[in-house]
């Protein structure tokens, strides 16, 4: 299309240029003409074949030409703009997935990869993690040397016990992991709960699709825990190497959750399935598909008590209203799941709010929101930080609803959602104040 555009603008140029051309050469030849045969002065023949020549230039035939090669211009100039702002994204793009691959590093997720690596050096899986299938050292060095580098691990391992239970590479200890199973197994069940777990038992992989924040993630986790499993964890992925980890310039290995969910056993949950690379997500097919998979350490056969469960925001046909930046995922990958709807459970934030007067706004905005299409998300983990934050005494009704719900949405907005609402409480007062507070912010 691009080069299609390119042509016919040229061959328009082309043609004007021609056009003035064959004016111009009109003219002069006439000019010659009249001095050879007359002695007279041609100035007077002179201004009126240039007001001949203005007269054609000013023709409806050249003015087309002229608004015919501005528009093609104009159409080229908006696809060209077009190309450069794809470019910029895709660069923006490869410049926010540098800048997680960095945050991750220093959020400890890579340290304590390393400390749970350097724990099972010293145990009875030492061989297995030290040689490859060719018994070749991963340190990269002789298999007598990796055995002394062996032994000085086991001297120094209440060192390195220590080192990794530490605020920044966030590694729990047994005591702490059963405080977290203990925890998150006391919390309240969503509806769909039974479902999800019934598809796990049956070594089917579950797909959970809902809107933002009906506690998909927590169930998850629930589920885990009472099957008895290690629960493992990753959010979107964009490239193969975050499910199968990679070998740093040491030559070490970095494993993923994937990969230690994959060989020990446990549920992987895979958050934001659609927010993922479709590329990426070809790993997991092939990793179910086949029963092992080929991670840069070696073949590795998937665990028998490897279960996988995956979540998402949509069905993965692309992007909509609310979810702008969800992929289209491929029937392959979709085939593999079996759909669980995941809606909001009233009758679960009944259990975990205590107050009345915010879950029936909190329901009637929902309502509003889904009937006026929208793209606000009034989700069970905002309601929880909204009931919340008015326990504090700083922050009033008002304030929580812009810091939580309503953050940037415009005033028309909120005037509409007001009156599509059939209830009258503390918190449609607080609504209506914010309401007058950002239109008077955009007044001035």
């Amino acid at each position: 299309m691009l080069n299609k555009n390119k042509m016919r603008i040229m061959e328009l140029e082309k043609q004007l240029e021609l056009t003035k051309k064959e004016l111009e050469n009109g003219y002069t030849k006439l000019i010659l003409e009249l001095e050879r045969s007359t002695k007279v002065s041609l100035e007077h023949i002179d201004q009126k074949v240039a007001l001949d020549l203005a007269r054609v230039e000013n023709s409806e035939a050249i003015k087309s030409l002229r608004e015919l090669v501005l528009a093609k211009l104009q159409e080229f100039g908006a696809i060209s703009k077009e190309l450069r702002e794809t470019y910029i994204k895709q660069k923006e793009f490869i410049a926010l997935a540098a800048k997680e691959a960095v945050e991750k590093v220093f959020k400890g997720e890579i340290k304590a990869m390393v400390a749970s690596a350097v724990r099972e050096v010293v145990s009875d899986k030492a061989r297995e993690l030290l040689f490859d299938d060719s018994n070749n050292s991963v340190l990269g060095v002789s298999e007598d040397l990796t055995r002394d580098v062996v032994e000085m691990l086991k001297t120094r391992i209440p060192n390195i016990m220590t080192a990794s239970k530490t605020e920044d590479d966030g590694t729990l200890n047994e005591e702490e992991i059963e405080e977290r199973r203990s925890k998150v197994l006391a919390l309240e069940r969503h509806y769909s709960f039974p479902k999800l777990l019934a598809i796990i038992k049956a070594g089917l992989m579950p797909m959970l699709v809902g809107p933002a924040g009906t506690g998909k993630s927590t169930s998850v986790e629930q589920a885990a825990y009472e099957l008895g499993l290690d629960f493992y964890t990753s959010n979107r992925v964009q490239m193969a190497h975050e499910l199968t980890g990679y070998k740093d310039a040491s030559g070490r290995y970095q494993p993923t959750q994937f990969y230690q969910a994959y060989k020990n056993g446990g549920v992987f949950f895979l958050d934001e399935i659609d927010g993922s690379s479709p590329e990426a997500l070809v790993t997991i097919n092939t990793a179910m598909a086949q029963g092992y998979m080929n991670f840069p350490t070696g073949k590795v056969y998937m665990n028998e008590n490897f279960r996988l469960v995956a979540a998402g925001n949509t069905y993965g046909t692309g992007a909509d209203a609310q979810y702008v930046g969800r992929n289209e995922l491929d029937a392959a990958t979709l085939d593999r799941f079996v759909v669980v709807r995941w809606n909001y459970d009233n009758e679960l934030e009944s259990r975990i709010i205590g107050d009345k007067d915010l879950l029936k706004f909190g329901w009637a905005v929902r309502d509003a929101i889904n009937k006026l299409k929208l793209p606000i998300i009034i989700s069970t983990r905002g309601l929880i930080n909204v009931y919340n934050l008015c326990q504090i005494k700083t922050y009033t009704k008002m304030d929580a609803l812009e810091s939580v719900l309503f953050e940037g949405v415009d005033a028309q907005t909120l005037l509409t959602i007001i009156r599509e609402i059939k209830i009258s409480n503390n918190y449609t007062l607080a609504l209506s104040r914010l309401a007058d507070k950002v239109k008077d912010n955009e007044n001035y």
